[in-house]
């Protein structure tokens, strides 16, 4: 069966779209799986009890951003090809955001033009003119984000312009809430991977579920064509070797059974002229003496 399915160009693609199949369905399965079962162990994290005891990569972040900082997002712009971060980018808008009331405060990216990043951008605006009565400063920005520790500090930055601006009091952690990839993303293209690969095995098992059907079915036709012509099935047939016996078992009338050997001239013991007894080898003419060497007659 198997020779059979890679024996044709059909069952070579098929096998060829497995094996794509399955490397997807593993690529969106591993990429994914960290934040996934980070959310699924330790659930999400609100954004309100983010401090630098319980920065963890990997962490579902959600809640409501009241205040923004300060957007220092020009600041990083001639240092994005040297981070190679997939949360800082030349698309990635990036805000300063504090995580309490001490001056303690994590970079926050969020894709450039999208819906959270309008609001953001509205909210320190709003903060900038102290405009606290309008309706974004009183309701917020609702985030749906992942927080990273980033492998270079990337928050030094972001530090010096703040301690040039004379507000020292605020410090900049290097942890990232990343909006751009929230949690809700991560559990879809997990649960995709999971959906490719249960696909997967229901199709592989109903491809050998078929092949086996297939071949099932041509032994049958076979079987049947050697029915029709009046000859016996092969797997009926005996096997045509086998060992020479030279006991051959014939039964009697009785039920008994006696042994007939068949005839060997190697063990010949006869002697049909009454003269004497030859063996193998050895030749009696009629009427000769017994002294003749019975090879050369005299």
């Amino acid at each position: 069966m198997v020779r059979g399915i890679f024996g044709s160009h059909k069952g070579r693609l098929i096998c060829l779209g497995i094996v794509i199949w399955l490397a997807v369905s593993i690529l969106f399965i591993t990429a994914n799986s960290a934040v996934f079962f980070k959310g699924l162990i330790s659930g999400k994290l609100y954004i309100k009890d983010i401090d630098q005891d319980n920065f963890s990569t990997n962490q579902p972040i959600n809640g409501r951003i009241n205040n923004v900082t300060a957007n220092v997002t020009d600041y990083y712009t001639e240092y994005i090809p040297d981070f190679k971060d997939k949360s800082i980018s030349e698309y990635h808008n990036i805000y300063i955001v504090p995580i309490d009331n001490k001056g303690s405060n994590v970079l926050l990216t969020v894709i450039k033009g999208s819906e959270t990043d309008i609001k953001l951008a509205s909210l320190l605006n709003t903060e900038e003119n102290d405009n606290r009565s309008s309706e974004i400063s009183k309701t917020g920005v609702w985030i749906n984000a992942t927080g990273f520790i980033p492998k270079q500090n990337m928050t030094a930055i972001a530090q010096d312009r703040i301690n040039l601006s004379g507000k020292n009091d605020i410090i900049v952690y290097n942890y990232i809430i990343d909006c751009s990839h929230p949690y809700s993303g991560f559990v879809f293209r997990f649960s995709f991977g999971i959906t490719l690969l249960i696909i997967l095995f229901i199709a592989i098992f109903i491809i050998i579920k078929r092949a086996k059907a297939v071949v099932m079915a041509d032994e049958y036709t076979v079987r049947e064509s050697y029915i029709a012509a009046n000859r016996r099935p092969p797997e009926e047939q005996q096997s045509t070797t086998q060992d020479y016996n030279p006991a051959v078992r014939t039964d009697n009338d009785d039920g008994k059974y006696s042994t007939t050997r068949v005839f060997d001239s190697s063990t010949r013991n006869v002697d049909h002229y009454n003269s004497r007894e030859i063996s193998y080898g050895q030749f009696q003419r009629q009427g000769e003496k017994s002294g003749d060497d019975g090879f050369f007659g005299e």
